[in-house]
């Protein structure tokens, strides 16, 4: 065989690591760990993804509780108007200043305010009071500064029903005010007259606690309309039956904080006054 034919016929050694014996005992290890600055790196990601979802949770959350609560709200306001339907034309009595107490939303038993007040007694919309959610905005529990405690108001309390449509006006020292039994057909302007807002009174110079009533800006006094929703808002419902949410803050005159969050609607007393007058006489 002649040397070109030898060379031919020769095998070529492939170039390269293809050439070369695999040996899996030389082969580099693979890396199955992250190192300490790699872990850092992730964490911080994550801090900071966490950073920016939560509040937008936190929003989202309540402008859920916000949109509960005005639903709420509006159905209690409902409830009134059916009252009156079937107690010709007078609204409810906000509160009965004699034993048992009973209140337009619960009746004081004893200090534990579990029997229906006069609202549900009347259109039989709740057997046990406390068992009744839609009396409570679900913001409330988790609102700065409140405390509930019991016997000074219902454990779901939370809606303040105006003073003005069944007493004629705050009295001095928190006496007993003269009940005026009012019609709904002498409402002046039924989607201009509040029924009911998110409430609040001071328990302490900065503790707050639910109340089952509100008063007009010139009584000077609580309960008072708590803006508690997202940027400051309140939820209120109106003798019209429509609900909606409100911004038209005026601040409390009082002792006690939370200034930016409590105090009125308005900065009279019209929106208060079944008869619209800027102030009570």
């Amino acid at each position: 065989m002649s040397e070109r034919e030898n060379r031919i016929s020769s095998p070529i050694p492939a170039r390269g690591i293809a050439s070369q014996t695999f040996n899996p005992e030389k082969a580099p290890a693979r890396r199955s760990f992250f190192t300490l600055i790699e872990l850092l790196v992730v964490i911080a990601i994550i801090a900071i993804l966490a950073g920016m979802l939560l509040p937008a949770l936190g929003r989202v959350r309540e402008m859920g509780n916000s949109t509960s609560c005005k639903n709420s709200i509006r159905q209690i306001a409902l409830m009134h108007i059916q009252y009156t339907d079937v107690f010709n034309g007078f609204f409810c009595p906000a509160s009965n200043p004699n034993p048992p107490y009973e209140q337009w939303d619960a009746c004081w038993d004893n200090g534990d305010y579990t029997k229906p007040g006069l609202l549900s007694e009347a259109l039989s919309a709740a057997g046990n009071a406390s068992e009744s959610k839609v009396f409570e905005c679900p913001t409330i529990r988790t609102a700065p500064g409140v405390v509930f405690t019991v016997g000074n108001a219902p454990p779901f309390s939370g809606y303040g029903y105006n003073h003005l449509l069944t007493y004629s006006k705050k009295a001095p020292g928190w006496s007993p005010s003269p009940v005026r039994p009012l019609q709904i057909s002498k409402v002046k302007r039924p989607s201009n007259c509040l029924i009911l807002t998110d409430s609040i009174y001071f328990q302490s110079e900065n503790e707050l606690a639910p109340t089952s009533f509100i008063y007009y800006p010139s009584s000077g006094e609580g309960g008072y309309t708590d803006f508690r929703h997202g940027k400051n808002t309140t939820n209120a419902a109106f003798v019209d039956g429509h609900a909606e949410e409100r911004k038209d803050f005026k601040a409390h005159s009082g002792s006690g904080g939370y200034k930016d969050r409590v105090g009125y609607i308005g900065s009279d007393d019209s929106l208060y006054d079944p008869f619209g007058n800027a102030t009570v006489e």
